[in-house]
């Protein structure tokens, strides 16, 4: 079941680590003259946890150690015969030069996979050795098929390395061939006493250009070898210009890693000595008992240095002639795994170290069945992936994958204990790896898990023809489908007739199809609606890539190195495919390949994570096959002032890639801290910031009020703490052995805060007991789901690092059960669409996410599961609107309820400046009942076009960000709309500007307040909408809001000394055009208003509002209807209550008339309300008393 596997890591491996490498050596027991024609010998990379950088064969190995070969090319040692290695396949190509001419006469040799040293070359010579024609061309028949095969060609010093892959259905493949200039390195191997070492083994190790500058990242292929002849000589006969490492190894001696060698070098000389051991035992955890014939694995950060020896029947090995160097001790083992992550062993120069104790378990087990949504039948050959799903808390990072069988089972042993996602990653047909399918696990090690099944829709299609210009088909193009606004891919190749057909496509309204060929590209083509079914004559033109190349400096012309440079097409209406990522090399220099013809601006992602645009924000245009040079991008130091510190932990040892954000007034920044834990967020306006920082393995550490400007910020990080618990019946107490459970750090008690989480981990216990790894400091929501039970979202207090918050316990109250069809307004089915259990996202994300599941066939679904009472479901399908039905739910019984899909509207928002299209904006939708929203920035016209609109009252908004740089909005405006079926509604959201200013100050009593917010509202009139520009006040209290519109607008001020309530006043002034208008708020005085709130939850936060005037609110409401109380104005104070007592207090109130609002979120997102109306005076305290429905 696995082969395929192990065959599809051969490919990977292989294509990344020889087209990245060109100058990769070829090698064998062959004297040094016969070098360059030496076969690439690529063996497969098998996937096993911990993840040792070992490569192993698939046999268990004698104990007797083998260090002649290193581990890893124990597979490649086979010989084969010339009828085992060749096929129906055919390969053409095309040899040139560096600057692009064609050349003639050079010798191509073709490597098939299983060679070694030509030991078993086909009769037939010619097939696998060639020249190239007058035109560069040359032909190879006879191929293997489904197979990865290295290719080298040679002229002189010219040289040059690639591979391809023969594919079973197009039995043909095309490459182009780069020949450059090569170098060769050549020498001998000594033993300590100087006499040559013959069979010695060298492999190029690491590479840099040039000497002096910073190591590239170590090499990593299957193709880096030479031996040494009788002699103890060896050449490298094809080498790049620059400086080697090599690493030697031979049965006698501890393997060297050597020091740099120039390329050229014709007497390097490497004298081998003799190294260390590790000994130690391996043991069964629990029993202590010893464990024999265990493959034991020592592995260093080089690829090939790792060792293989087989324990002892009492346990016991022994890795001697060691190169000193860190160690890590793995297992290899297809149903035995490691208790714990292995631990550094530092061995020095001809150290022994003894008592290294390996502690193993029965590894743990995960099976289920792939299905077919519509038939129920197995997906054979479908590929599942799973993987570590944390890596905190010393937990054991692992992946694995499996093949499923004619059935559609899946197998996959040898598990640590620990939590893992699982999902399918690939099967023909179907629409895979989507994200609303993955599964997380808890595994124990020895526990067998079953059932863990996966059911796939078989989507759709898209079908068509790749031709270049001249209209002739182009075969081996690779075929992309995306959605416009990204997703999940799906892939096919042309055939000889430059015919595809794309499988398992998913069902949408706005699918783009691009092709790509190695040189050639295609702009996306679309937008195409697979809701009503295959998509077919879609014709693809490919033609020459365009490319850009240039240079990163910063500001003085100093080139960057290892900076990411991304193109961004400047047409956006077609971004669903990503861009080409490269990263400059250590001069600075990059060069971006696989464009289309068309404008764009380039970006580059700096070390530390910050991303800088272009300063000009130049628009680079390229044709079809352009080669566009010379362009420079110049990373700016960001402008404005900067927050820096430093990040640790509690031990003050630095956090290293700590992500660190600030956010506060008009702008926000982010960057990454370094190897010493420091960082530097820049491009920040004058004001109070909230930074918050998150490493992986700590709780997150967050700080208020930091000035920009504020240098010295230190972070001390927490670690993590633990959470077990149990879930259990409600009504009987009784464990409930199967269930899903979702942690949410400081998450809300709401429904909806999980909704873009994804699944959760299941779990299988027969006591109904949980393990958490890793919870954050503080407090945390844990959602838990079960078959027939309602969803339970329950507040964990008090979690302290390095300690257990154990005695957890999670009542689940039976559900129920809402039976129905999907049916448009004709009363037909509609099948395949999404139906949640809470009102209908608006946007993608959450709908791949929070969908429970999909109408069948004949429309029909089920949700099980459901709370007491109103319970709001939906459905969702691209060819309709959404639509949201209320549901009386009881628990234990089965309610009936359609939901009916219409047409929906269609809203057209036009975002405009003084008139004009307004740049840098984006527009959305609010939906007034759901409380969800969506959004989109507008085309070149300033429209953003909304359809399938479900009918409805909404709120149109759009926001205009800052032009200066990264950050939020700086202005923002909304206005009410109502949407109906079949209708077109448009509405203009214009920013006017003027002359106008309102300049002020806040204090409390006469003292500035620690933090100040300020909004002016702008009404716009009945062509437009509401307004909101923001600032906070300066140190002294100050504030200045510039450039409005003549005309009445509504300030209101908030602000806070210390840890006090919030404090507002607000009043009505009139703006004049060229005229500044001054106001001045004290905060001080008034009256306060306290009391005490009764009747909340165990856990989870419970506050009090103070709106103005008397409302009414319902006992149950939304979050949504209250937050519009705050953009209408209405509330003027809040104040946590106090758990413990339940008291709360308020001060600075305006006298008048008021309405306390206390309230707290249950688990289905609602509201909870409890209002009494009190009358504020002038010096004065008024108490309410209030009681939370339940």
């Amino acid at each position: 079941m696995q082969s395929n596997t192990r065959f599809y890591v051969i490919v990977i491996v292989v294509l990344v680590a020889v087209v990245g490498f060109w100058f990769i050596l070829f090698g064998g027991n062959k004297a040094a003259d016969d070098d360059a024609s030496k076969p690439v010998q690529i063996t497969a990379k098998k996937s096993e946890q911990p993840e040792p950088s070992a490569e192993v064969d698939e046999k268990p190995a004698v104990r007797k150690q083998d260090r002649s070969e290193p581990v890893g090319e124990l597979a490649a040692n086979r010989t084969a015969s010339a009828s085992s290695v060749a096929g129906d396949g055919t390969i053409t190509g095309v040899a040139k030069d560096a600057a692009g001419d064609m050349v003639a006469g050079a010798t191509v040799r073709i490597l098939p996979v299983g060679w070694k040293n030509y030991e078993a070359r086909p009769s037939d010579a010619s097939t696998f050795e060639t020249q190239t024609d007058n035109d560069g061309k040359f032909s190879f028949s006879k191929v293997p098929l489904k197979t990865s095969i290295g290719i080298e060609a040679e002229l002189g010093p010219l040289y040059a390395v690639d591979s391809t892959y023969v594919g079973e259905r197009t039995k043909t493949a095309e490459i182009e061939l780069t020949l450059e200039q090569s170098a060769h390195i050549a020498g001998t191997v000594v033993s300590p006493e100087g006499e040559p070492v013959a069979g010695a083994a060298l492999y190029a190790a690491r590479w840099k250009e040039q000497a002096g500058e910073e190591n590239l990242p170590r090499i990593e292929t299957e193709i880096t070898r030479q031996v040494t002849d009788e002699s103890g000589a060896f050449r490298f006969p094809h080498v790049p210009t620059g400086s080697f490492q090599f690493l030697v190894k031979s049965d006698a001696y501890a393997p060297l890693l050597t020091d740099w060698v120039v390329s050229g070098t014709d007497d390097a000389k490497f004298s081998l000595r003799n190294g260390g051991t590790i000994a130690g035992r391996v043991v069964y955890a629990g029993t202590r008992e010893p464990a024999g014939k265990v493959n034991v694995i020592a592995n260093t950060n080089l690829s090939r240095e790792g060792q293989r020896q087989e324990s002892a029947t009492d346990g016991s090995f022994v890795f001697s002639n060691l190169r000193d160097a860190e160690y890590r001790l793995a297992i290899e083992s297809e149903t035995l795994t490691l208790t714990k992550e292995p631990e550094k062993i530092t061995l020095a120069p001809t150290q022994s170290l003894d008592g290294i104790e390996i502690e193993i378990d029965k590894g743990g087990v995960v099976s289920g069945f792939v299905r077919d949504a519509a038939t129920s039948k197995g997906v054979r050959n479908a590929r599942i992936q799973l993987y570590t799903e944390s890596r905190g808390g010393g937990t054991i990072r692992t992946s694995k994958d499996a093949t499923t069988e004619e059935d559609g089972l899946y197998t996959i042993t040898g598990l640590p204990s620990g939590s893992y996602t699982i999902y399918v990653t690939e099967a023909e047909g179907y629409v895979a790896d989507d994200y609303n399918k993955r599964q997380i696990i808890s595994v124990t090690a020895g526990q067998s898990i079953e059932d863990v099944d996966f059911t796939l829709e078989s989507g759709t299609s898209i079908a068509g023809r790749v031709v270049d210009e001249a209209g002739e088909p182009v075969p081996q193009a690779r075929v992309s489908v995306a959605a416009k606004r990204g997703g999940r891919y799906a892939n096919a190749e042309s055939d000889v007739n430059g015919l595809f057909t794309v499988m398992g496509v998913t069902v949408a309204s706005e699918l783009f199809v691009r092709a790509e060929k190695k040189g050639l590209v295609s702009k996306p083509v679309g937008p195409f609606d697979t809701s009503s079914g295959p998509v077919g004559d879609v014709t693809i033109t490919v033609v020459k890539e365009a490319t850009i190349s240039g240079v990163v400096v910063d500001e003085s012309g100093k080139p960057i190195p290892k900076a990411q440079v991304i193109p961004y097409r400047v047409e956006k209406e077609n971004q669903g495919f990503g861009s080409p990522v490269e990263r400059s090399n250590e001069k600075g220099e990059f060069k971006l390949g696989r464009l289309a013809e068309g404008e764009y601006q380039l970006q580059a992602v700096i070390g530390d994570g910050s991303w800088m645009r272009n300063p000009n924000e130049e628009i680079i245009r390229v044709a079809s096959g352009e080669e566009k040079t010379g362009v420079r991008v110049v990373v700016k130091e960001a402008g404005g002032l900067s927050i820096a510190g430093r990040v640790t932990d509690e031990d003050g040892k630095p956090v290293r890639n700590a992500n660190i954000w600030a956010s506060g007034p008009g702008s926000h920044s982010s960057g990454r801290t370094g190897e010493d834990g420091r960082y530097k967020i820049a491009g920040l306006k004058e004001g109070n910031f909230y930074v918050s920082v998150q490493a992986s393995g700590y709780s997150r550490g967050n700080l208020n009020d930091i000035p920009a400007g504020s240098e010295d910020v230190d972070i001390v990080l927490k670690g993590t703490g633990k959470i077990d618990g149990k879930v259990v019946d409600a009504a009987t107490g009784k464990p409930v052995a199967d269930f899903e459970i979702v942690y949410g750090a400081n998450a809300g008690a709401s429904m909806r805060n999980f909704q873009h989480m994804g699944p959760g981990a299941r779990t299988r216990s027969e006591n109904g007991e949980f393990h958490i790894e890793s919870a954050e400091a503080g407090q945390a929501a844990l959602l838990v789901k079960a078959q027939g039970y309602a969803p339970k979202i329950q507040q964990v207090m008090d979690i302290v690092p390095g300690e257990t918050r154990s005695g957890v316990v999670i009542e689940l109250e039976t559900g129920g059960v809402v039976v129905g069809r999907v049916l448009d307004t004709g009363g037909n089915p509609v099948p395949g669409a999404k139906v949640f259990d809470t009102a209908a996202p608006m946007d993608e994300y959450r709908r791949d996410r929070a969908a429970r599941t999909t109408s069948g066939a004949d429309g029909a679904f089920q949700l099980d599961g459901l709370p007491d009472g109103t319970v709001t479901i939906s459905a969702y399908h691209p060819a309709y609107a959404g639509a949201n039905v209320q549901v009386e739910v009881a628990p234990g019984r089965t309610t009936q309820a359609d939901i009916v899909l219409g047409t929906g509207g269609t809203v057209r928002i036009r975002v405009t400046e003084n008139g004009q299209p307004a740049a840098g904006a984006y527009a959305g939708l609010q939906d007034k009942v759901a409380s969800d929203s969506t959004a989109k920035e507008p085309d070149a016209n300033g429209v953003a076009e909304f359809t399938s609109v479900p009918a409805g009252n909404y709120r149109a908004y759009a926001g205009l960000r800052d032009p200066s740089g990264p950050g939020t909005p700086s202005r923002n405006q909304g206005k009410e709309i109502v949407v109906t079926d079949g209708g077109v509604t448009e509405v203009t959201l214009d920013f006017a500007s003027g002359t106008a200013s309102v300049v002020g100050v806040m204090a409390f009593n006469g003292q500035p307040p620690t933090r100040g917010w300020v909004q002016v509202t702008l009404t716009g009139g009945e062509s437009s909408g509401e307004e909101g520009r923001h600032a906070e006040t300066d140190a002294n209290g100050q504030f200045r809001i510039e450039n409005l519109p003549a005309g009445q607008a509504r300030l209101r001020v908030n602000g806070m000394i210390g840890e006090t309530n919030p404090v507002s006043r607000q009043q009505t002034v009139e703006l004049v055009d060229g005229r500044a208008t001054e106001v001045t708020f004290e905060l001080g005085g008034g009256g306060t208003v306290s009391g005490i709130v009764s009747g909340f939850p165990a856990e989870g936060y419970v506050g009090v509002a103070l709106a103005r005037g008397n409302i009414t609110l319902p006992a149950r409401t939304t979050q949504e209807e209250f937050s519009q109380l705050h953009r209408d104005d209405v509330i003027v104070s809040g104040a946590a209550v106090d758990r413990a007592t339940g008291a709360f207090t308020m001060n600075g109130i305006e006298p008048g008339q008021y309405t306390v609002c206390a309230t707290a979120a249950d688990e289905s997102g609602a509201v909870r309300c409890a209002t009494a109306s009190v009358s504020v005076s002038e010096g004065e305290t008024a108490t309410v008393s209030l009681t939370l429905p339940r």
